[in-house]
């Protein structure tokens, strides 16, 4: 991010700016998304006005446009703006009031300065290294099986060799001055839809993913205990769909197909799954051997509770054996802190007709 105090930028016809990552986790306060994105965006534009710049594309998202609203068939596009009074999250009043904050700068600036802004969807697509964003997730998730089945969502799916493409295309082409464009490979897809392309294209690779949709009152009981879960209640079972019409008639993008960027997604992430597996095996050998100490410590302390509770066992049937109607003075003997009770610390016993010695109770 450009500080207020940092030197300006030397001249240049273009500028890009960056976009907050979708949160894994609601935050404690929605300020704590809100207030960078809006600022975010204000001090790049305020540094490209300075350093004399151009043009600046903005990326935004579909978060922008598609949320908030009552249910509807119709697709959503451009003109569409999220209904902040809605039931919307903080992530999506964070890139709605963002955007807002930043159509509103250009608008005092009278000309001196053009913007374009991007609202892709769901971002999916070949991964470049470890730090997986929110959207990879969906993905890597069905993949290990680590959902039992698929919550009611409908996602639009783009890659992100196509969402770099369309920024290019934002930052050189006239007709974009002014335009913000919905960045989807077409129609949206069921988290099913998604979850079946994968096991049609990845064979054994996909045999964790699961194809069953989930009940929706399955998914709320789970949000009630999982976090993550309670991001996704707003939405479940909610259709929408949006277009991409603008974006490929005034700028002649063509995007991937949905399927495939599902499908590159899926295939880096096993890759990848696959070198480190490579690279890891001596790291995991010496993994192995601390689960292998573990497990037998934990082994010896298992071994030692169940002998205890053998003892006690024998001990309180025995008690119970020599008819003695204070038995569970025996007990209460055997288990006190005699030695902060001023006793001995073991109890003194004397034979007694029966297998196990009787207590002597006259002492106490």
């Amino acid at each position: 991010m450009i500080g207020g105090g940092q030197k300006p930028l030397p001249a240049v016809n273009m500028f890009y700016t960056w976009r907050l990552r979708f949160p894994s986790s609601l935050p404690k306060h929605e300020d704590e998304l809100i207030v960078p994105a809006r600022e975010g965006a204000l001090r790049v534009l305020r540094a490209a006005r300075e350093a004399g710049v151009k043009r600046v594309v903005l990326t935004s998202s579909f978060g922008a446009i598609g949320y908030g609203h009552r249910p509807r068939k119709a697709p959503f596009n451009e003109a569409d703006w999220t209904e902040l009074n809605g039931d919307v999250t903080a992530y999506i009043k964070s890139k709605t009031i963002a955007e807002r904050a930043a159509w509103d700068f250009i608008a005092r600036e009278r000309g001196g300065l053009e913007l374009s802004v991007i609202n892709p969807v769901v971002v999916l697509g070949p991964v470049l290294g470890p730090d997986y964003s929110t959207s990879i997730f969906l993905v890597q998730r069905l993949l290990d099986g680590a959902m039992p089945g698929c919550p009611k969502l409908y996602f639009g799916v783009v890659d992100v060799r196509d969402v770099a493409d369309i920024h290019l295309r934002a930052m050189t082409d006239p007709a974009a001055k002014g335009e913000r464009f919905l960045a989807t490979a077409g129609d949206f897809m069921s988290k099913r839809d998604i979850a079946k392309a994968l096991k049609d294209r990845l064979g054994a690779a996909a045999k964790r993913v699961p194809t069953r949709e989930l009940p929706s009152w399955l998914v709320r009981i789970a949000a009630l205990r999982d976090p993550a879960i309670k991001l996704i209640l707003p939405e479940l079972g909610k259709f929408k769909n949006a277009t991409n019409e603008k974006a490929t008639r005034l700028l002649g993008w063509k995007p991937r197909s949905r399927e495939e960027a599902v499908v590159a997604t899926a295939e880096s992430l096993v890759r990848r799954c696959l070198r480190l597996e490579a690279f890891g095996c001596r790291r995991n050998r010496r993994l192995g051997a601390m689960l292998r100490q573990t497990t037998l410590f934990m082994v010896e302390k298992i071994s030692a509770v169940t002998l205890r509770v053998a003892n006690i066992r024998s001990l309180l049937q025995r008690c119970l054996g020599t008819g003695d109607r204070l038995w569970w003075r025996t007990l209460v003997f055997h288990f006190a802190p005699h030695k902060r009770r001023g006793y001995d610390s073991e109890p003194r016993t004397r034979q007694c007709q029966h297998s196990v010695g009787a207590v002597d109770f006259s002492r106490f």
